[in-house]
């Protein structure tokens, strides 16, 4: 409830109720959301988030089903880019090339007209004379290569939104959470209600807390190559920005793999993949109306939509 419809409601006066606020906030029996002037106070339950009982969800049900059909293919892919890794230290394989790739797939599917041909003999144009495509997909590459060599974390995260965005997002929006409503569109109309904005820090907080205990806990490839697609799909459900969310969760998809298995999952062409099967890859992501509508019971075809084509 909001602070100025609690005051009425009790008819006191807004210095009282701030006053008594503070401390339930310090006996913790309820909870502050959000900042001002959106700000909403909560009391404090002990039943899961949205986002825990997700997480839950897929591990009981989910997961089984991924490694039973996922486990050996995922095997021997993680073991082919141990060679791959090899050869890019051997300089048999250019790691910029693939990064440049990354980026490029991953603009396409935002629309960027640019093949991979067209961006690389654009990028060799004086920089003031380069179209606005090449530098978003410019842009992208940059953030790849600083997730490269930083750790995953919610701070490198807002860093890796204000260094792809610079081109399509206002100074004030880059690598900030939105403070507007966002939602997804198609040519028919709203697709998709994304979580009020007052509640995205929040949910991008209790996000990063499951990300970063995956992250530590000891488990198979594929488990790896499993959380990694839903940290991906979370983004997407979350949509912590104003614009951006799909380039950033698809480089979140890699940067987490990389994190758990090693850089040299870097060089995975998933963007690629993505946008070979764009319809499936757009339809996978339909799993409600809203975001707390979304039925994670259909969330399977998005799991399964990469190892399938690897």
């Amino acid at each position: 409830m909001k602070p100025g419809v609690l005051a009425k409601t009790l008819r006191i006066s807004r210095q009282a109720l701030h006053s008594h606020l503070r401390v339930l906030i310090k006996e913790k029996q309820i909870k502050k959301i959000g900042e001002g002037p959106h700000v909403v106070y909560s009391i404090v339950s002990n039943e899961m988030t949205r986002i825990q009982e997700d997480y839950l969800f897929c591990r009981k049900n989910l997961l089984p089903q991924y490694l039973d059909q996922f486990s050996d293919v995922i095997e021997r892919y993680t073991g082919k880019h141990q060679q791959i890794k090899k050869n890019v230290a051997a300089q048999k394989i250019d790691l910029q090339f693939l990064l440049d790739s990354s980026a490029v797939y991953s603009s396409n599917i935002e629309g960027n007209s640019l093949d991979l041909s067209s961006f690389l003999n654009s990028r060799m144009a004086p920089k003031k004379h380069r179209p606005k495509e090449v530098e978003e997909i410019e842009d992208l590459v940059l953030a790849y290569e600083f997730a490269r060599k930083h750790d995953l974390n919610e701070k490198n995260f807002l860093i890796i939104h204000k260094i792809l965005s610079k081109e399509f997002v206002s100074l004030s929006r880059q690598g900030i959470y939105r403070q507007e409503p966002v939602g997804v569109f198609s040519s028919s109309g709203l697709e998709y209600m994304a979580v009020e904005s007052h509640l995205v820090k929040q949910e991008m907080h209790e996000l990063f807390e499951i990300v970063t205990a995956l992250l530590n806990k000891k488990s198979v490839p594929a488990e790896k190559f499993f959380w990694a697609n839903w940290f991906h799909l979370m983004i997407a459900l979350i949509h912590p920005f104003s614009d951006g969310n799909g380039r950033t969760a698809r480089l979140c998809e890699k940067w987490f793999l990389a994190q758990a298995l090693g850089n040299n999952m870097f060089v995975l062409q998933n963007e690629e993949l993505y946008w070979k099967y764009l319809k499936q890859y757009y339809a996978s992501l339909k799993l409600g109306a809203n975001y707390w509508e979304v039925d994670m019971k259909k969330a399977k075809p998005f799991f399964s939509l990469l190892p399938k084509n690897i």
